[in-house]
């Protein structure tokens, strides 16, 4: 409707005015109307989805990239996969009751600049995560989703014996449903199978 619409715009610019922005929309319905909004108040938008032209698509990603555009909305386009540094501001004008696709979509703003300002010869016991969040390798899907999203991060170990066996990320578990852990954990010594599975990407 006008009035969602017009309060995704107006909040955005009470609180995120010239900020680098992606927005997620419920529709194409919905994100087209968004950009209709923005464009008209002078903001430099775009908007993309699963049926934008790859030319298209691809001239609004590199200009969003380079600062030409400050807010880019889309839908089901940026949840995953893109993994532009300096995003400022995420809009989630969509609903879902999924933990993992919330998190992906705002985990979009939260891309890290590596070694900002730390010298190359810093040992990585400096910076690495102290307590790094585990569960017992048959614990299941859902179990391991919960933990990630209690403690904000997007990978957990899995345990057997007291002994690491493997790695999973949120990537692992889009497809893993309610299913155990072992068939998505990735072995900590690259070896894979029906037991192990495939290493995860980060989310």
């Amino acid at each position: 409707t006008d009035e969602l619409v017009g309060d995704v715009y107006a909040n955005w610019k009470a609180r995120a005015e010239g900020k680098r922005t992606i927005v997620f929309a419920q529709s194409r319905k919905h994100g087209r109307h968004i950009h209709e909004v923005f464009v008209a108040e002078g903001v430099k938008a775009a908007y993309i989805d699963g049926v934008t032209k790859s030319s298209e698509r691809d001239k609004a990603l590199a200009d969003f990239e380079v600062g030409l555009l400050d807010v880019i909305i889309n839908v089901q386009i940026l949840v995953e996969g893109y993994d532009l540094e300096d995003i400022e501001c995420i809009v989630l004008a969509y609903m879902t009751a999924s933990i993992i696709k919330y998190r992906q979509s705002v985990g979009r703003g939260l891309r890290p600049k590596y070694l900002p300002g730390l010298p190359l010869e810093t040992p990585l016991s400096a910076v690495m995560t102290q307590g790094a969040l585990s569960l017992h390798v048959d614990a299941s899907a859902a179990d391991a989703a919960l933990a990630m999203a209690q403690r904000g991060v997007a990978h957990l170990c899995l345990l057997e014996g007291g002994r690491l066996v493997g790695v999973v990320s949120e990537r692992d578990l889009s497809p893993a449903g309610g299913s155990g852990l072992a068939a998505t954990a990735g072995a900590p010594d690259g070896r894979s199978g029906a037991a192990k599975g495939q290493v995860g990407a980060s989310v």
